[in-house]
């Protein structure tokens, strides 16, 4: 059975040592991953800690939203709070490694579900 949080559960873990976020609705524990890969890259995650970070993401393909350089003509991911983890580098002729399988594709960090609260006036 899925387990649900309320978006008030998800904000409560809003720090590098205790870091989730919420994505189209699924629940995200990424303090091992901040853990294992502190630096830079690590920043634009723990400042977005307890929040919603869909609006990095294409729904669609569930991948980080692209822009086309003007400049180079090629897409780039959008990452207007700073490239973060398992995103691509920005030159194309860089020598990092490719990752198989990007942390937001990767169902050990899924723990759950948003669970969405209404109040109902009658």
């Amino acid at each position: 059975m899925p387990k649900y949080y309320t978006s008030e559960e998800v904000a409560f873990h809003n720090a590098q040592e205790d870091c989730w976020v919420s994505i189209f609705d699924k629940v995200y524990d990424i303090t091992s991953l901040i853990a294992e890969n502190r630096g830079i890259l690590a920043t634009p995650l723990i400042e977005a800690a307890g929040q919603s970070i869909s609006h990095w993401f294409n729904e669609k393909t569930g991948d980080v939203r692209v822009y086309m350089d003007p400049e180079r003509n090629i897409y780039m991911p959008y990452t207007p709070n700073g490239r973060f983890i398992h995103v691509p580098p920005p030159d194309p002729l860089d020598n990092t490694p490719a990752i198989d399988t990007p942390w937001w594709k990767d169902k050990k960090y899924i723990i759950g579900s948003v669970r969405m609260i209404y109040d109902i006036i009658i």
